[in-house]
Parts: C-alpha cells; sequence; structure tokens
C-alpha cells in the first residue's frame, strides 16, 4: 500500500476516533505515527480537537486548557530530535 493512502487512512481513523474512543486512544495513535510517517504534522490538529472537546483548565498558574496540544508539540520535538539518533531511521 502506497504511503500516503496509509497515512490518510491513519488519519481518518484518528479523526473518527476522537469522537468515537476515550481522549487517550487518538492520542496515542497520533504519537505512534510521529515515529511511523516522516513530518507527521498532524499531530497538532490532534492536539487541538482534543483540546477543544476534552480541554479544561490543567494549569491553573498558567490560564490555559491547551494541555493537549502542549503534549502533542513536546511529542513532536521529541520525536524529531530521536529519529535524528536512532539507526532505524538513518539514510
Amino acid at each position: 500500500m502506497n504511503q500516503l493512502y496509509l497515512r490518510i487512512i491513519v488519519d481518518l481513523v484518528i479523526f473518527a476516533g476522537i469522537f468515537i474512543f476515550p481522549w487517550w486512544f487518538p492520542l496515542v495513535l497520533a504519537i505512534f505515527c510521529l515515529f511511523l510517517f516522516k513530518g507527521y504534522f498532524e499531530v497538532f490538529l490532534v492536539g487541538f480537537f482534543l483540546d477543544i472537546l476534552y480541554g479544561a483548565m490543567v494549569l491553573p498558574f498558567f490560564k490555559t486548557n491547551i494541555l493537549f496540544t502542549i503534549i502533542c508539540a513536546v511529542a513532536f520535538l521529541i520525536s524529531f530530535f530521536a529519529k535524528r539518533n536512532l539507526s532505524a531511521y538513518s539514510s
């Protein structure tokens, strides 16, 4: 199967899963996809939609409710730097 088609199917599963499954399932699947696909920027949209649906004031000192977006951004940065140093991703 072509990598693009697989990515589209996984994206549809994740975004449908935001509405169907508990909050942790699409989050874990999106973080897994960070290591499966190159440049998986969809993780930011997953975090945004999870914040819209499940977001709450969790950081009272910063008065923010974007916890899932922050988690996805940190996971993206970790995967970006981890992929540089892992031999499985070397060209």
